[in-house]
């Protein structure tokens, strides 16, 4: 009988001490979490006009880059050949500049993300 009760009282003390010390999991969904915070909303507006500055930036580069264009077009026929080579090099480079500017503006849109 004594030691049918100390058996017990093992036993009961294995379960107790089982449960107190238990592993406890849970799932969580970051991205719920995160929009749930109110510091998100507040990021996002400040992300947006960031992008739409960048926007602004490389629209007026466009811009300019299709005014150099017409230019070229309509008045290459009146300039001299080395005069038509430097403004076909210039409208080339700007271009380029253009789409560096462009994929800046992603790296730094994504930075700032």
């Amino acid at each position: 009988m004594k030691n049918l009760l100390k058996v017990m009282f093992v036993i009961a003390f294995a379960i107790v001490a089982n449960n107190a010390f238990a592993q406890k999991f849970a799932h969580i969904n970051r991205n719920e979490l995160i929009q749930a915070m109110p510091e998100v909303k507040t990021a996002q507006e400040k992300l947006e006009t960031y992008y739409r500055e960048l926007l602004a930036q490389l629209e007026e580069m466009q811009v300019e880059s299709n005014k150099k264009l017409d230019d070229f077009q309509k008045n290459s026929e009146s300039w001299t050949e080395e005069k038509r080579e430097l403004k076909s090099q210039e409208i080339v480079s700007f271009r380029q500049r253009v789409q560096e500017q462009q994929q800046v503006a992603e790296e730094k849109l994504k930075t700032k993300e």
